[in-house]
C-alpha cells in the first residue's frame, strides 16, 4: 500500500497535522468573530461543517498511527475488529487529497473502484492467512452498486438507522469527495446507499471475480 501521506517523513506528518489544526482554529475564530461583529449568530452553523470537513484530515492519520485504522490501498479503509466484524470504509477526503491530485479528473472514478477491489483482495487474504474465515466484513457505500458487490461475494443488508446518520451529518464532506471524484460538481443519491455484508470466507470464494474485474479495468 502506497498512500502519498504516509510515504512522507514523521516530521511532515506531524507538521501537516499542525497546519489543518492551526486552519480549522482559525476558521473557527474568524467565523464566530463574524457572527459576534454583524450580529448574525446563525453564521455558527458553519461551524460543525468546517470541522466535518477537517475531521479526516487529523482522525484518519492518527487513526493510523494508533491502530484504529488500516489502509489496504490507498483508498481502502479497515476499522480494528469489533465483536467479530470489520467495518471497511471507501477514502475520506484525506486519503483523495494525498493519493487523487495527480490522476486526471476523468480517470479518478476508475482509480478509486480499482483501490476498492485491490484492498479488498489484501484485507481477504490478510485475514485468510490468520485463519478468520468467520470473520464478517461490513461496509456502507454510494459508490459500488448492488450488482458488482454481489459479484465479489458480498450480500446486501438494511442500512440502519445510525449509518444514515453519520451520511447525513457528513453530507458536505460526501458531496466535495464525490464531486472531486467525479471530475465536476455533483450530489449523490443517498438514496441508493446500500449496505454491505459478507464473511472472509465468501469473500475468498469470489477472488478469480475480483482479480477478473481488476484485470478488465486495468485492461
Amino acid at each position: 500500500m502506497e498512500h502519498v501521506f504516509f510515504l512522507k517523513a514523521e516530521k511532515e506528518q506531524r507538521l501537516f497535522l499542525l497546519k489543518i489544526s492551526a486552519v480549522l482554529l482559525l476558521s473557527i475564530l474568524i467565523v464566530l468573530s463574524l457572527a459576534w461583529l454583524f450580529n448574525f449568530y446563525l453564521l455558527v452553523v458553519i461551524i460543525p461543517v468546517l470541522i466535518s470537513i477537517a475531521a479526516p484530515f487529523i482522525d484518519v492519520p492518527t487513526g493510523v498511527k494508533s491502530g484504529q485504522f488500516t489502509h489496504y490501498s490507498s483508498l481502502f479503509i479497515a476499522s480494528s475488529e469489533r465483536k467479530g466484524e470489520v467495518a471497511v470504509h471507501g477514502g475520506t477526503l484525506f486519503d483523495y487529497y494525498f493519493n487523487l491530485a495527480s490522476v486526471k479528473p476523468a480517470e479518478r472514478k476508475k482509480v478509486v473502484l480499482l483501490s476498492y477491489l485491490k484492498g479488498l483482495m489484501r484485507l481477504v487474504e490478510k485475514y485468510e492467512e490468520d485463519g478468520r474465515e468467520e470473520l464478517v466484513i461490513k461496509g456502507t457505500s454510494y459508490v459500488i452498486n448492488e450488482r458488482t458487490a454481489e459479484k465479489v461475494g458480498f450480500k446486501p443488508v438494511r442500512t440502519d438507522f445510525l449509518q444514515k446518520m453519520i451520511l447525513a451529518l457528513n453530507y458536505i464532506p460526501v458531496i466535495i469527495a464525490y464531486s472531486y471524484t467525479q471530475g465536476k460538481v455533483g450530489v449523490p443519491d443517498l438514496s441508493k446507499v446500500i449496505t454491505l455484508k459478507a464473511t472472509i470466507k465468501e469473500l475468498a470464494d469470489h477472488k478469480e471475480a475480483i482479480t477478473r474485474l481488476v484485470q478488465r479495468m486495468e485492461g
